[in-house]
């Protein structure tokens, strides 16, 4: 339900209420998934063969992981009001899983990737700010294919509480797709930096999460 946004923001057509009902309830999802393929620019669902969806738990709320890893050194970010973007690439590998061909490049809502250059808020600002050209380029000058998970921010969105001018994204994951691991916190402020893109605000920093 939460990809259930306006025309502004969601595609062609706004949804209806039957089908944001349909959305919100695992068994009739499938029935607004296919509505979605028809009218909203969708390519499918959220490519979970190669991207995990952005799904982070508040650690408050994880008391056995609190406990286990109370002496570990950890960084406190920011959790913005907003909706989750993600951009990736449909990636050809040979039989030991390495890279053969870098496709089609992705950009999509929580649950949906979206065609290329749709009209709607997560496209737009990749478009605007040559997202899919810095990737590629990155990649090429140093051999990280770049997924980006971002707190999409700005006009329409959670009442826009911060009061942004235009849809501004906030990276808080990045991960390569070559080697399927996590960049660490410095990699990922780097690998912003390089891209001129925004990074969710870092409260804190070397502290152990027992603290």
């Amino acid at each position: 339900e939460e990809d259930a946004s306006p025309t502004k923001s969601g595609g062609k057509k706004a949804y209806p209420k039957w089908i944001k009902f349909c959305l919100s309830h695992l068994f009739t999802r499938w029935i607004g998934q296919l509505w979605q393929k028809k009218h909203q620019n969708s390519a499918g669902d959220f490519p979970t063969s190669e991207v995990k969806k952005s799904d982070e738990t508040t650690i408050q709320n994880m008391e056995g992981v609190l406990e286990k890893f109370a002496d570990e050194f950890v960084y406190v970010s920011a959790k913005l009001e907003g909706q989750s973007g993600t951009t990736a690439f449909d990636v050809v590998r040979d039989n030991n899983g390495k890279i053969k061909k870098v496709k089609r490049f992705y950009v999509c809502s929580r649950n949906i990737a979206y065609k290329l250059k749709c009209n709607n808020d997560f496209w737009n600002w990749c478009v605007a700010n040559n997202i899919e050209k810095k990737l590629v380029k990155y990649y090429n000058e140093t051999g990280k294919l770049l997924i980006i998970q971002a707190e999409q921010c700005g006009p329409g969105i959670q009442n826009n509480i911060y009061g942004f001018n235009n849809i501004t994204w906030f990276v808080y994951l990045m991960e390569d797709m070559v080697t399927h691991t996590q960049l660490t916190l410095d990699e990922m402020l780097s690998a912003c930096k390089a891209l001129d893109i925004h990074h969710v605000p870092i409260i804190e920093r070397d502290i152990k999460l027992k603290d």
